[in-house]
């Protein structure tokens, strides 16, 4: 699976994650995919689906006071859909393909950080580590 993304997504999506909605694994077990080649764009991804990376319309709807994260400058004022989808990917980045199954503490404590956020930004941790990579060149 490592060289094909395209076959590892089709197999999270059309395998694994219907397995994990029919035998009720969702309310237990998060799960996230990674892979060396993530490329949300090769897969028509464009709205939140589980295990997958954000959408690109989410991080691009932020302004530039929702980039800022509690006081922390990140240094981009502008955001282009090229350089968040670029950066969203690289997020996902791993070197093997790679199923991520989390416990749902984990994806509760991600949630309970953007609940005590005084400004409301869902999704906001990923939000984040995208902008970061973009202010780091990452997408350049």
């Amino acid at each position: 699976y490592d060289d094909n993304f395209v076959e590892f997504a089709a197999t999270c999506d059309e395998l694994l994650q219907p397995l994990m909605r029919i035998t009720g694994a969702e309310d237990i077990v998060g799960r996230a995919w990674f892979h060396p080649r993530y490329k949300a764009g090769e897969i028509g991804h464009d709205t939140i689906l589980p295990g997958h990376a954000i959408p690109v319309s989410m991080v691009k709807g932020f302004d530039d006071k929702h980039i800022r994260s509690d006081d922390i400058d990140l240094g981009v004022h502008s955001l282009d859909a090229s350089s968040i989808a670029t950066a969203i990917d690289a997020v996902q980045w791993t070197p093997h393909a790679t199923i991520n199954l989390l416990k749902r503490f984990q994806l509760n404590a991600d949630k309970d950080v953007e609940a005590a956020s005084t400004v409301k930004k869902p999704n906001s941790m990923n939000v984040h580590n995208a902008v970061r990579l973009i202010r780091d060149g990452v997408t350049k």
